[in-house]
């Protein structure tokens, strides 16, 4: 009979101890995922799965409300010579401005935003009367050309959702100036929707913008129409310009070509 009692205090303490060591592995898990050692990836999307799920990821971007303030980077790929300039989107629907390159633009209370920085150096921001249409038809506009690009018999584009999150968005067909160059890369914060990082790749020209902070609420300073030199151009100005007016005769008589 002991050595039976034994026996069964042997499994006890082989039981206890392997649930104990399952919770302190699973504390353990879960503290490297709280550190953001380990991420769950998501799954792998392709075709229409991939072209839904985009969709519904730009629809929940321009729904947001939130303020995205990023470095946005233009490289010649043969030469190295760049432009960069800092931007600052702030999103509260309907209101949505940006700012990057000396300018503001966007909508305000119904009216369109425009301050910019003239050749003398002198911002200032120009007032109208004009209503602008409803944000939500901005909106439909932007989701139903997305759709057209991913119309079968007419696509242009293929989407491919990696294990991040973010979609990779291949031209294949059509359009001599596509959107998001070659290939374009975008990615979304989970929390707000944000479009926190985009690559377009145009071949000769790349172009990157990388949020640098991301702020889920808004307050009427960000909506300040101001000058800030914070968000002007700065890099190899007369070098890009060259190459891009290079690059537009070349799209140019793609297009020729193409008619």
């Amino acid at each position: 009979m002991w050595q039976h009692m034994a026996r069964l205090g042997s499994r006890g303490r082989t039981g206890a101890a392997a649930v104990a060591g399952s919770v302190v592995g699973g504390l353990a898990v879960y503290g490297l995922f709280a550190l953001g050692v380990l991420q769950v990836e998501r799954v792998v999307l392709d075709g229409p799965d991939a072209e839904e799920a985009f969709i519904e990821a730009w629809q929940r971007h321009r729904s947001g409300t939130f303020v995205v303030e990023s470095d946005w980077r233009r490289t010649i790929v043969a030469t190295g010579a760049t432009l960069e300039s800092a931007s600052k989107l702030v999103q509260e629907p309907p209101n949505r401005i940006v700012r990057q390159f000396g300018a503001v633009r966007g909508r305000l209370d119904g009216r369109p935003v425009r301050c910019s920085t003239g050749p003398g150096g002198r911002y200032e921001c120009f007032d109208s009367t004009r209503r602008v249409p409803p944000y939500a038809d901005d909106v439909a506009g932007e989701i139903e050309e997305l759709q057209t690009m991913f119309t079968a018999g007419a696509r242009t584009h293929r989407v491919h959702q990696r294990h991040d999150g973010c979609f990779v968005l291949t031209h294949v067909a059509g359009r001599a100036d596509p959107p998001y160059g070659r290939e374009g890369v975008l990615c979304f914060d989970d929390e707000t929707g944000a479009l926190t990082s985009v690559r377009r790749d145009y071949g000769r020209i790349v172009e990157e913008s990388q949020a640098l902070t991301v702020r889920p609420s808004v307050t009427q300073a960000d909506f300040s129409l101001e000058e800030d030199a914070t968000f002007t151009l700065e890099g190899d100005v007369p070098d890009l310009l060259e190459q891009l007016l290079q690059e537009r005769e070349a799209q140019r008589a793609r297009s020729a070509e193409e008619d």
